[in-house]
């Protein structure tokens, strides 16, 4: 963070809030630099936290600010403002507690997180767990508590900058901290804790990852490919070297083995990103890249990235591309810097409007993916935040949101910033801050928006804690971030934490703790749970046996019995259970051990297991990958040197020197003459066709004639040889990839590849060869497979939902697979587009929900079919109750009737949600035209006659009939048509 002079302020006139959407994202474009990149330095299992005598607390210091870009552009007023906020808060606060007090270190960077039976708390480099009724359950304790025994830097060092997130997919907790080494100069570490079980008291699976440069300000976020982190790094003398944001494999993070970490520098032109950070159960679009936001570079932008990262083994890899999303025009608030007043004295607080405030919230609703976010800008003097919905919609899947809504939350002359938002799941965003001025000391209020509210207004704020104190002594650090999360328990409930002073002074800060909830936000009361496979794969040789621990957590609701079983297996392979049905408990998950057992004959592959849940009122599934591993070459990538290959003759090494992939290759021959051949070899067996690959790089700056590379297969069983590679000599210097079929009749053989290298011997042009990556893949027969995401999608009564489904060719398969879906519930319908896939691709399947569907959650069964091939997915749809409210509607939809005769129609009026109310009706026409009269004319439910005179006029006329109730509308058109 930085301490940045303030350039100039500029009074600016308050406007009233705009609520049209801003569109049109500039395209995409690659950013950034790779940077670190590899493994965890270091990891391990704790033992449980609450048995782990508590560390040493540090002593007391002031964290520094750290210079940031500032967004460019002319001081401006902002279009966007909101000066006003009439009436009375719906929000209703539930609890209200103390958190973590001073630590002695300044700030306080007040964060937490909600699961679905503890509140972690988590300041600078102090960690608390509560009870949601505020009751402690474990600490204070410094944080680096949680790396005892550790080792290194993360176990010594306890410097800060923590952030702790639920895992809502896994059931899990997500813990982490920089160490910055003895000095504060390195050696550098982001240390990153991931619970063993859903108990945030319990053990955790510890990590290490080393940085080269101080990665200051980091923002942890959950994605399903990756836990996300985004940090500015500095060098060692202060210089800022660029927003950097980096991945970490959360899926061997889950299972407590050795993970992989995947960084790229977006360049100085950034400070303080954010990474998307996923609420809720519904992940994003199977693939869907992490969505990062930033401050622009100048004052009508935001930021957006899109980090696409690849954890296949041997191919590791990841990109950043940015696009420039438009926003109303803002001036940034203090210019970046300190400027926040207080009562009673002459001292200012940091402003941090240098970024964008944690977290940047996503949520899925099917129909629409949202993302928030808030800053602080200026208001004609006053700081105030800025907060913004951005929403992408099917059938794009992929690109830069746009914004949806955005305002400035300025009802009155007082300074609002240290922001925080989130979004429940019914689209309600609330919104959390620090409050001060001239003749107020700091407070923490929060503010909210209904879904139902106009776009870009904020209702009026409540206070969760009047501050006593104002911070003195020379002390402008501030907060430093503030933390809004959403209860996973039900969807509704916001939990944000923030800091205060309880009277004047310095290092003596307090952070509270509150929740609270919007009216039209219901939670869940139906049973829920989660399953899910600890750990998701394992690759098992036949015959033999592997097993997988099944977790049941529950989510929402009383716990309910849950029923196991497993499909998707090879053929005569099993499946057990240790135990086939499961009841979780309110705090602790119930676990089942599922055995997988593979006999001899099995074919290799890789099969998705699906395990299915089913439990008295819903289901979920989990996947389970087994891979059963064919004939294989020993040592085909020449990583463990010569090992499983025989020296035939000559000369035969290991080059480290541009292998193709890894860190090696074989070198047959050598850069000085040799005479005569040089050559390796291995025997193997098939077991099943195969296709035998390798890729080779000759250097010969002779002819064939005399110098050659050459690889032949000799069948010892059928005694036949087969010339994998002809003689050949070139001096291209690239590699050349060769690929032969081991075919049925030789499986069962015994086979020998042989790879050699010819030289003539003479001094004038040596002749040698490099070999790599020799692989034996098994030929699969034409299949496909088909999954559908998300797993689980929610609808409101009235409205859709859509899934994505995909194919996956195997096998070289090419046709056309057909969709279908079964199991829908009375009012639903599905459309596919496309209706079928050729080989791999995607349809999106749109469910139409009636009015008139019966809430609850249904299983369905998407098919895909081509020819006699033929595969399902589950997916489950939820039908939730709509909103209070009424449909109206008009029978029939076209008449005629010559001029001078009088019609009627029939108006229904329908209520949906409970609504009670009175519908009052009346009709507007397309153009001058036929009046009419309703009977009756206001209803609560039934039928109108709606009776039309055509005495007037001739022609075709559209009329509009419209029931009103309060502000609830429902329309519907009829067509009439007069005739001579």
């Amino acid at each position: 963070m930085s301490m940045l002079a303030i350039v100039g302020i500029m009074l600016i006139a308050a406007a009233p809030p705009s609520t049209a959407a801003v569109r049109g994202a500039t395209a995409e474009k690659k950013v950034g630099r790779r940077a670190e990149h590899g493994k965890a330095s270091h990891n391990d299992t704790s033992a449980p936290l609450r048995e782990i005598r508590a560390a040493r607390p540090v002593p007391r210091r002031e964290h520094p600010d750290s210079p940031m870009p500032v967004p460019g552009g002319p001081l401006v007023a902002d279009p966007v403002v909101q000066p006003s906020a009439p009436g009375a808060p719906s929000a209703s606060s539930a609890t209200n507690f103390a958190g973590i007090g001073v630590t002695g270190s300044a700030p306080s960077d007040a964060n937490g997180a909600v699961g679905p039976n503890d509140y972690v708390d988590m300041v600078n480099a102090r960690i608390q767990v509560f009870a949601k009724d505020g009751t402690t359950l474990l600490g204070p304790v410094p944080t680096n508590t949680l790396w005892s025994g550790f080792g290194g830097e993360c176990e010594t060092n306890d410097d800060g900058d923590g952030t702790v997130r639920y895992d809502a997919l896994a059931d899990r907790w997500v813990v982490s901290q920089f160490a910055l080494g003895p000095s504060g100069k390195g050696p550098f570490a982001q240390c990153v804790a991931v619970s063993t079980t859903s108990d945030p008291t319990g053990s955790y699976y510890r990590y290490a990852f080393a940085f080269a440069n101080f990665p200051d300000y980091p923002k942890l976020g959950i994605w399903p490919d990756a836990y996300y982190q985004t940090m500015n790094t500095f060098g060692t003398t202060g210089s800022f070297l660029g927003a950097e944001t980096c991945a970490y494999d959360r899926n061997m993070m889950l299972n407590g083995q050795l993970a992989g970490l995947q960084c790229i520098n977006a360049t100085t032109t950034y400070g303080a990103i954010l990474p998307g950070d996923l609420d809720g159960t519904t992940p994003p679009p199977a693939g869907a890249p992490d969505m990062q936001i930033g401050l622009g570079t100048d004052n009508t932008h935001l930021a957006s990235f899109a980090f696409h990262v690849d954890w296949t083994p041997g191919n590791a890899s990841a990109t950043l591309t940015e696009s420039d999303v438009p926003v109303a025009a803002y001036s940034t608030a203090c210019a970046g810097g300190v400027c926040v007043p207080q009562l009673g004295t002459s001292q200012q607080l940091d402003s941090l409007a240098d970024r964008v405030m944690y977290r940047y919230a996503y949520r899925n609703f099917g129909d629409h993916e949202s993302w928030v976010v808030t800053y602080s800008v200026d208001v004609g003097g006053p700081s105030a935040p800025r907060w913004t919905e951005l929403r992408r919609t099917p059938p794009a899947t992929t690109g830069s949101p746009v914004v949806y809504q955005q305002s400035t939350y300025a009802p009155d002359s007082n300074w609002r910033w240290m922001g925080s938002t989130a979004m429940d799941a019914a689209g309600d965003i609330a919104l959390g801050y620090s409050e001060s001025s001239p003749t107020m000391k700091p407070a923490i209020a929060y503010s909210g928006h209904q879904r139902t509210d106009a776009l870009g207004v904020m209702e009026p704020e409540t206070v969760l804690v009047h501050g006593a104190g104002a911070q003195t002594g020379g002390l402008n650090r501030w907060g430093d971030y503030s933390s809004m999360s959403v209860d996973p328990s039900d969807g509704c409930t916001f939990w944000y934490t923030n800091q205060f002073l309880p009277a004047d002074g310095s290092f003596n800060w307090q952070t509270q703790v509150g929740s609270f909830s919007f009216p039209a936000c219901a939670p869940r009361s139906d049973p829920d749970f989660s399953v899910a496979a600890t750990p998701p794969a394992a690759t098992l040789a036949a015959p033999g046996s592997t097993s997988t621990t099944v977790s049941i957590g529950r989510t929402a609701g009383p716990a309910q019995a849950v029923a196991l079983s497993a499909s998707g297996l090879p053929a005569g392979a099993s499946a057990t259970f240790s135990s086939a049905s499961v009841t979780p408990g309110a705090t602790q998950p119930a676990t089942s051990t599922m055995t997988v057992t593979v006999p001899a004959a099995t074919v290799p592959g890789t099969y998705p297991v699906t395990i299915s849940a089913t439990g008295t009122s819903t289901s979920h599934t989990a996947t389970f990958t087994l891979t059963v591993p064919g004939p294989t070459i020993t040592n085909g990538g020449f990583e463990s040197g010569l090992t499983g290959w025989t020296t035939a003759i000559g000369s035969a090494s290991v080059t480290s020197s541009a292998p193709h992939t890894g860190t090696a290759a074989a070198l047959l021959g050598a850069a000085t003459a040799t005479n005569g051949d040089s050559s390796i070899r291995q025997a193997f067996t098939p077991t099943q066709p195969s296709t035998l690959s390798f890729w080779y790089q000759v250097t010969c700056p002779d002819s064939v004639t005399y110098d050659w590379a050459t690889a032949t297969l000799y069948d010892n069983t059928a005694a036949t040889q087969t010339t994998v590679l002809p003689k050949t000599c070139t001096n291209s210097h690239s590699w050349v990839n060769v690929t032969t079929p081991v075919p049925a009749s030789m499986v069962g053989h015994a086979l020998t590849l042989t790879l050699t290298s010819h030289d003539d011997g003479y001094p004038g042009d040596p002749t040698f060869t490099t070999y790599d990556d020799v692989t034996l893949v098994p030929t699969t027969a034409p299949d496909f497979s088909l999954s559908s995401s998300p797993a689980s999608q929610s609808a409101v009564a009235g409205t859709s939902a859509s899934y994505t489904l995909t194919t996956a060719a195997v096998g070289g398969f090419n046709g056309q697979v057909a969709l279908s879906v079964s199991g829908l519930p009375t009012g639903v319908t599905s459309t596919f587009t496309p209706t079928s896939i050729a080989g791999s691709g995607t349809s999106t399947m749109a469910l139409t929900v009636a009015a008139t569907t019966v809430p609850g959650t249904y299983a369905l069964t998407v098919t895909g079919t081509s020819g006699t091939l033929s595969h399902t997915a589950p997916a489950t749809l939820v039908v939730t109750p709509p909103p209070p409210g009424f449909v109206v509607t008009a029978t029939p939809t076209t008449q005629s009737a010559p001029r001078g005769t009088t019609i009627t129609y029939v108006v229904t009026v329908t209520p949906v949600g409970g609504f009670t109310g009175t519908v009052s009706l009346r009709m507007t026409s397309s153009s001058s035209g036929p009046t009419g009269a309703f009977a009756p004319v206001s209803l609560k439910s039934g039928n109108s006659a709606f009776k039309v005179n055509t005495r007037r006029t001739l022609g075709t006329f559209t009329l509009t009939i419209t029931g009103t109730s309060g502000a609830l509308k429902s329309s519907t058109t009829v067509t009439l048509t007069v005739t001579t």
